[in-house]
């Protein structure tokens, strides 16, 4: 399962044009594991992606405001999340309202 996981990955991020432009959500799960194996933590910049490596450290900048934040991938997402990015909680609240709910972002990774 895991060796499936992680060829499917490799494939979606070789294959596949990575998309920059994305829709960011927040989510919150305080204590559960992520699909990495760590603890989520609300106040961690920390985000779930699909189509990085866990560990990849993305720039993320709220296309409305030009405020950006710098998150870790520790999670993923549905399969079918294609364009979505979810921050966790301290990361959304650094470059906009969480009231907002979802927010148009731009992301770069970091080397």
């Amino acid at each position: 399962m895991k060796l499936f996981l992680i060829l499917s990955i490799i494939g979606v991020y070789f294959l596949n044009p990575i998309p920059t432009n994305l829709t960011a959500t927040w989510y919150n799960m305080h204590g559960a594991k992520t699909a990495s194996g760590e603890r989520m933590h609300k106040d961690s910049l920390t985000a779930a992606y699909n189509y990085a490596p866990f560990g990849t450290r993305i720039k993320v900048t709220n296309l409305s405001n030009g405020k950006s934040c710098t998150v870790k991938i520790t999670d993923r997402m549905g399969v079918k999340e294609e364009g979505k990015i979810d921050l966790s909680y301290a990361a959304f609240g650094s470059i906009a309202k969480h009231s907002e709910g979802k927010i148009r972002v731009e992301i770069e990774f970091i080397k």
